[in-house]
């Protein structure tokens, strides 16, 4: 068989056959799937929706990608709001975007006709009008007037209803934290208590320290009062027997010395390693009644200002109902 453009050939009955042609695939891919159709028109009818849609888009090059159909729609001159919302239901094919388009298409002239009162159509629907409605110059006037002493209003009462919520806030605030200060207020007079004890404790074991340090050869043995004991030492014990000392100076003397070594140990005294061994303890309890004289002292300031906000309630709420009249409504005021 010869035809425009090639030859084919078929030989029976080994059903050899060759097919020669000068078309490019462009132009012969839709030439041979309409072929089998024009010798057996019945078979489009057999044929399923797939293979009819496949055999459409090869016969007419149409293109199911995305990008070709947006393009196409502009082209017909659609309005960009609808090809947005049509496009996203192209991802579910077709007939899933045909239907969505016609149910948008329903809406739409329903909602025009609730605007104009008629039926849509095409043609009426482009040069269509409203009338416009006569207007009542003073009465237009007067609604302006009314208006403006509505905002009006409406501004004092906003500043009235701020001021409102404020002292509710305030005052909810403060019954929200009574209690917890009722509760902290109480316990000033032990906390106050307990300061002086701490604060007792706590000397005490500054003065073991020092005494601890002296003894154990760790203490500072500089300022005045150090000095004085080596001086008095040295006039005590380095004398050339030429004065004598009276028996109370000399009392006197040996009593100083012994308040000292109480608190610092002998001037001459070498580490006493029991006193060493007593000291991280002695440092370790003095640190920790510092800590407690610490926190007993913050917890008297939370206190005394928990008793202060006691002395400083916001003024209560009022909430004023105004009796029914012959407005549609009723308000409350929270003052």
């Amino acid at each position: 068989m010869d035809f425009d453009g090639g030859a084919a050939t078929f030989a029976a009955p080994k059903g050899e056959h060759d097919l020669r042609h000068n078309f490019t695939m462009d132009v012969w891919e839709p030439i041979e799937a309409a072929l089998p159709y024009c010798l057996d028109p019945a078979l489009f009818g057999r044929a399923s929706a797939d293979e009819r849609r496949q055999l459409l888009f090869t016969v007419t090059g149409a293109s199911a990608k995305t990008s070709d159909i947006v393009e196409a729609m502009k082209q017909r001159g659609l309005a960009e709001d609808v090809i947005n919302a049509v496009t996203p239901m192209l991802r579910s094919g077709f007939p899933a975007a045909a239907k969505y388009a016609e149910e948008r298409c329903r809406d739409a002239k329903a909602a025009w006709k609730a605007v104009t009162g008629e039926t849509y159509g095409h043609k009426k629907a482009e040069d269509w009008a409203a009338t416009a409605p006569e207007v009542d110059t003073a009465e237009l006037e007067q609604m302006a007037t009314q208006a403006e002493a509505l905002k009006s209003k409406l501004g004092t009462e906003q500043q009235r209803l701020g001021a409102a919520e404020q002292c509710w806030k305030a005052w909810t605030t403060y019954q929200q934290q009574a209690e917890a200060d009722a509760k902290a207020f109480a316990k000033l007079e032990s906390l106050e208590k307990k300061l002086d004890h701490d604060q007792s404790d706590l000397l005490k074991w500054q003065d073991k320290v020092k005494v601890l340090e002296g003894m154990a050869g760790t203490g500072p043995r500089v300022g005045l009062v150090h000095d004085l004991a080596a001086c008095l030492d040295d006039v005590y014990n380095e004398g050339d027997n030429s004065f004598t000392i009276p028996a109370d100076l000399d009392a006197r003397i040996l009593a100083a010395f012994r308040q000292y070594e109480a608190a610092h140990g002998p001037l001459d005294a070498r580490a006493d390693p029991e006193a060493a061994a007593q000291l991280p303890e002695a440092i370790r309890a003095r640190d920790l009644m510092q800590s407690a004289v610490n926190n007993t002292r913050r917890d008297i300031e939370a206190a005394k200002a928990a008793g202060a906000r006691m002395g400083q309630a916001p003024k209560r709420p009022q909430k004023k109902t105004l009796a029914k009249s012959n407005r549609p409504s009723t308000h409350s005021n929270v003052n």
